[in-house]
């Protein structure tokens, strides 16, 4: 979930209130729904405002994260976390098991995402793969999702069922 403010006219974010609610979908289906929230956060219908379904761009790669994801129910389109920009114009998704973020458009006066993904982006550097990301030896998944005014910060962790290296990071992206 994630909440989105609305500006006073001012640099304070502390002085900013919550508008509504993003929730998001963990299952197969990559859902986001908006709700409208009071004064305290708390929804203000049982009702969703609007509802958003992910682009989907790219699967997880390599053939073992592919029978894994298949076998044991992991989502490709899995949303880990969701984080608003602090203006409120983007809405980043982290897509745990494809190890990627979305960015979206969204309407700051309604939470509603508009139109499709703007941006992906890969959560973990592609370079460092090498052979183990297309053969799919290494298992990896992202974490965490932080947005500031300025930067985008990822957390991934990473397993490797034959040995050697699996990245487990931070990435930081300048937005």
């Amino acid at each position: 979930t994630v909440n989105v403010t609305e500006k006073h006219g001012n640099d304070n974010y502390e002085d900013d209130l919550c508008k509504y609610l993003l929730v998001s979908d963990t299952s197969k289906q990559g859902r986001v729904w908006t709700f409208a929230v009071d004064s305290t956060g708390l929804p203000i219908s049982d009702t969703p405002e609007s509802f958003r379904k992910l682009t989907y761009f790219s699967p997880p790669s390599g053939w073992l994260g592919r029978v894994l994801s298949w076998g044991i129910g992991m989502a490709d389109y899995r949303i880990r976390r969701s984080v608003v920009h602090p203006q409120g114009r983007f809405v980043y998704m982290l897509l745990e098991f494809n190890a990627v973020i979305q960015v979206y458009e969204i309407d700051p006066s309604t939470g509603r995402i508009s139109g499709d993904c703007l941006q992906e982006i890969p959560a973990i550097d592609p370079s460092y793969f090498s052979w183990k990301k297309t053969t799919g030896v290494g298992f990896h998944g992202s974490a965490e999702l932080y947005a500031t005014t300025t930067e985008l910060f990822v957390s991934n962790r990473g397993l490797n069922f034959w040995g050697g290296g699996a990245e487990s990071s931070v990435r930081i992206f300048s937005i």
